[in-house]
């Protein structure tokens, strides 16, 4: 019994070692195949070339996986350089292509595979699975998808210069097939193959048929991972019949009735009255100096709210006591009063806060906020009914006006990405930047074309051309992306006319047109009065020179005014000392007194320096993998 028995054992163990013996070699030879634990057993791949240069490819992609897997990914190149030989110079043409109809199915059953696309770096990727499922084995993917390749910018000739397989697979792919159909006749013995790694010039294990217009072939040889198949086919120019960009009449059309719709919101709605400028010797009735300032752009700067000390001053408020040039100190008189407006009063208080008498130099890096706070207080006393200077349909219009300018340049450059780039999310980003860009630039020409009423031009001027040259940049980067000169010019006309017509479109209510007539009148009244005429004032007013003076100071007339005056006896005033005067002299004195102004006026705006520092700055035979499409893939 013991004997049988061993003889039994002794017979099952050389039988299993002979088959595990056998099967050995087996074993080894498929292992190698299984690079990162898959391999693909047989990759197929179909293209069906358009007429209009657009390629329809489906690939079936036979996978077997020795460990459990996800799935695959696929990456599909979205951008490619091809480089022809012409007459002995090598020139490259970059292809943007566009990815589209995309759709992965299961060949068992036909069903759809979930998958999910990203694309960067000239890449689009397909990761298709599911985080929530593994297997093992075999597995059958048919994807799918169109490559739109537009115009290849070459005049001598067309061609088809295609990876069927792409150089970045991670695994061995052990049958490759493939067939290409040509939509017309073309010249077999222009077509060529090539396989192997990146670079390879052989295409000796490509075998291939022509059947009419179709080309059929397989690889002979297994291919190895980053191994890829080529396929360069040259066709006589004007094989393909790619879609011209057109002149682009649509989007000229919606540019011509956004140009419209800006100038007819500036007609009823932005569009000043007259402004009748009155001969004035005073600023209107209750109007401050820093509110003649501000009445004359719509803006209040430091010099506005700084002409408040010498309107102080001369009220008996405070007195000034200049030590040298560009140093002087306030001596606080009185309180502030019911006399004062509630700004005024804020800021009255802030200065001597503690103290009866403040320097320039006390002030640095404490007093920015209190002027902003000033700024902000001027703008809310013209924001109400009685006092509002421009009307709510003027504001809109202007903000109608630019936004129609940044549409105009936003769509058409972000057209210009789109296209070139065959990325939405290149255009929306592009679209934004210049849509943000022109009303930036066109609110600087709104803002000077304020600031500067009454003034001199230049800021409107430098800020126009900036904004012109800027426009011009951009619609001409679209009109090279789109191939649509005439639609951008037309845009660049389009987002010029509404954005300057935004400029101008703040339209003033009756008030403020009064007041901005008045104070005008005022500040031609100091630029043009001749001496004789005041000379008569002052026997009538005395103090006229100084009631005048912190509204030119506001005006940015100062130096005219005292100009008026320098042959005219006055006394000093005596809210002002520290000079010698041997004789007064309003020149001098109004020289002085603005640069102590100055002074003042750097240091009630500094703010503190940062703590934090950064620096910054900112024809000829193809080869394997030199063609458009292909990429790779792998697992996971």
């Amino acid at each position: 019994m013991l004997k049988f028995s061993f003889k039994r054992i002794v017979l099952a163990l050389t039988v299993f070692l002979a088959a595990f013996l056998c099967s050995l070699p087996v074993t080894a030879a498929n292992a190698e195949y299984y690079v990162n634990d898959y391999t693909i057993e047989d990759y197929d791949v179909k293209v069906d070339v358009g007429e209009d240069h657009i390629l329809s490819v489906t690939e079936t992609i036979v996978t077997d996986f020795a460990t459990h897997k996800h799935g695959i990914y696929r990456n599909i190149p979205t951008s490619a350089t091809v480089y022809w030989n012409i007459d002995g110079e090598m020139v490259a043409h970059d292809y943007r292509m566009k990815i589209r109809d995309i759709s992965v199915s299961d060949a068992a059953g036909g069903k759809g595979i979930n998958y999910e696309s990203s694309s960067g770096n000239g890449v689009l990727e397909l990761k298709i699975g599911s985080e929530d499922e593994t297997f093992i084995g075999e597995k059958i993917y048919v994807i799918q998808y169109s490559v739109i390749l537009g115009d290849d910018g070459r005049s001598e000739f067309d061609e088809v210069y295609y990876n069927l397989i792409g150089n970045d697979w991670d695994t061995y792919i052990n049958n490759m097939t493939f067939a290409v159909h040509l939509p017309k006749a073309f010249d077999e013995s222009q077509l060529a193959f090539t396989s192997g790694f990146y670079g390879a010039i052989d295409g000796s294990n490509v075998s291939y048929t022509v059947e009419g217009n179709t080309i059929n072939g397989k690889v002979t040889e297994v291919l190895a991972p980053g191994e890829g198949v080529t396929m360069r086919l040259a066709l006589p120019d004007g094989y393909f019949l790619v879609a011209d960009p057109g002149v682009g009449f649509g989007l000229i059309t919606v540019f011509l009735l956004f140009l419209a719709a800006a100038l007819v919101l500036f007609f009823l709605f932005g569009r000043d009255k007259k402004v009748y400028t009155t001969v004035e010797v005073s600023a209107p009735e209750g109007i401050t100096p820093a509110e003649a300032g501000y009445i004359i752009d719509g803006q209040a700067d430091v010099r506005d709210v700084v002409s408040l000390i010498i309107y102080w001053a001369n009220k008996g408020y405070l007195t000034i006591e200049s030590q040298k040039k560009n140093q002087f100190t306030l001596y606080k008189v009185k309180d502030a009063d019911e006399n004062m407006k509630s700004y005024e009063q804020y800021m009255f208080n802030e200065l001597f806060r503690g103290r009866d008498k403040v320097t320039a130099s006390d002030l640095k890096y404490q007093f920015h906020d209190t002027i902003r706070n000033v700024y902000l207080d001027i703008k809310d006393y013209f924001s109400t009914p009685a006092t509002k200077l421009y009307t709510k349909s003027g504001d809109l219009a202007k903000g109608l006006c630019y936004l129609l300018a940044g549409l105009t340049v936003g769509i058409m450059l972000g057209k210009g990405f789109s296209d070139y780039f065959w990325s939405l999310l290149a255009g929306v980003i592009a679209g934004g930047v210049g849509f943000a860009l022109t009303v930036v630039l066109a609110g600087l020409v709104g803002y000077y074309a304020e600031k500067c009423r009454g003034h001199r031009k230049t800021g409107v001027v430098l800020s126009g051309i900036l904004y012109l040259v800027s426009l011009l940049a951009m619609m001409t980067v679209a009109a090279l992306l789109t191939g649509q000169p005439i639609a951008a010019a037309v845009a660049a006309i389009a987002a010029a006319g509404a954005g300057f017509v935004g400029s101008y479109a703040k339209k003033r209510t009756e008030q403020g047109n009064r007041w901005l007539g008045q104070i005008l009148g005022l500040k031609r009244f100091i630029k043009l009065v001749e001496k004789d005429k005041i000379e008569m004032m002052v026997e009538e007013n005395p103090a006229l020179f100084y009631d005048v003076l912190p509204y030119a100071y506001a005006l940015g007339v100062v130096d005219k005014w005292a100009d008026k005056f320098k042959s005219i006896a006055l006394p000093p005033p005596s809210w002002y000392s520290g000079t010698d005067y041997t004789m007064f002299n309003t020149v001098v004195f109004a020289s002085l007194l603005s640069q102590n102004l100055y002074s003042f006026q750097n240091s009630v705006t500094s703010t503190p320096p940062s703590s934090s520092s950064s620096s910054g700055g900112f024809g000829g035979g193809g080869f394997s993998g030199g063609g458009i499409g292909g990429g790779g893939g792998g697992s996971w």
